[in-house]
């Protein structure tokens, strides 16, 4: 989606603790920063910024924190789901409106193993926080963050959740392997000598671990032998 944005201040600003557990990079509170908003009646870009438990620009603190590193192409994407419902005033304190934290879903298809073992070459869901919001007229992402694209492929950064399933969350949480035009596609030996997944490796080799508690996924190779 090819949109021109231009900044404006934002109507309203909100703060809300993240209650995904397990997610430590997860942002100790939220922001709502600005807006990016576009034309032709496409949807806003709201930015949130966001404190973090990690250097998430650190590849060696992200991989060492998060729960599986994979490469993976994106099938579908399957809809959206509304997390953490706060009802809050408009900005002319006349209007009580709800405001709600929304998440990506699609079907991906695992082609490498980086850390961890997924199971590959079957589509199984993941999660994404950030995305399109109920009345279709803002996308939230936080700062640097994008939201993974159709027949795309990337290295994905995922953490478990308590009920076993996946999801991404934040920036460099879904890296495209932008080489991979040049490359085949579906070829897992082609995606290792992306200079992507090499660096994502470096990190793996040279990862910084965090000490918390971790559960394995139900999509991990563990629960289908």
């Amino acid at each position: 989606m090819k949109t021109r944005f231009t900044k404006r201040k934002t109507l309203f600003s909100f703060v809300f603790i993240a209650l995904m557990l397990g997610m430590a990079a997860a942002a100790v509170l939220y922001e709502t920063a600005h807006n990016d908003s576009a034309e032709d009646g496409e949807p806003r870009i709201n930015r949130l910024h966001a404190s973090y438990i990690i250097d998430v620009y650190n590849p060696a603190a992200l991989v060492g924190d998060v729960d599986y590193v994979f490469a993976a192409k994106v099938d579908k994407m399957t809809g959206n789901t509304y997390k953490d419902p706060v009802m809050i005033e408009d900005a002319f304190g006349k209007e009580t409106i709800e405001v709600t934290s929304p998440h990506t879903n699609y079907m991906i298809t695992v082609l490498d193993n980086i850390k961890g073992e997924l199971v590959a070459g079957e589509s199984i869901p993941v999660e994404k926080a950030g995305g399109l919001s109920k009345d279709g007229k803002t996308i939230t992402l936080h700062e640097n963050d994008s939201l993974p694209e159709v027949g795309k492929v990337y290295i994905f950064l995922a953490y478990t959740q308590p009920d076993g399933t996946l999801q991404i969350s934040g920036p460099k949480s879904n890296i495209e392997i932008g080489s991979v035009d040049s490359l085949e596609a579906d070829s897992a030996f082609s995606i290792r000598e992306s200079p992507e997944y090499l660096k994502m490796v470096d990190a793996y080799e040279n990862q910084i671990v965090r000490e918390r508690d971790r559960t394995v996924s139900i999509y991990d190779t563990a629960f289908k032998n």
